[in-house]
């Protein structure tokens, strides 16, 4: 990302998988390695370094729709509000097929 704002979210992300989303690190969400932070042509500029997931998984739909309430599930159950899970860009598939769910800079925390 670019820019103080972009870098902010990156941040918050940052902070939800060091924090409320540690545990489900390599199960439902990808392995969090990093933030790192620098400047490019005087422009602040972030990434977050990430397990390396798929965009798309062979299975029947079905299989695909019970794999991600899981994960949602067990989203829910860490007091986390993803809030943008329409868009099917958030979900990632491990290489055994796994649910791994990204794009925390707009989540909540919640409790029930």
């Amino acid at each position: 990302v670019r820019g103080l704002l972009g870098v902010d979210k990156l941040r918050y992300e940052a902070s939800l998988y060091k924090n409320e989303l540690k545990h489900l690190q390599g199960d439902v969400i990808p392995r969090f390695y990093g933030l790192y932070t620098g400047e490019v042509y005087g422009e602040l500029v972030g990434c977050l370094v990430l397990e390396w997931c798929n965009q798309s998984y062979s299975l029947k739909r079905e299989e695909l729709n019970r794999r991600r309430m899981g994960a949602i599930y067990c989203l829910h159950a860490a007091g986390v509000l993803h809030g943008q899970l329409r868009d099917a860009g958030h979900f990632l598939y491990s290489e055994d097929g796994r649910v791994r769910i990204v794009g925390f800079s707009l989540a909540q925390l919640h409790h029930c």
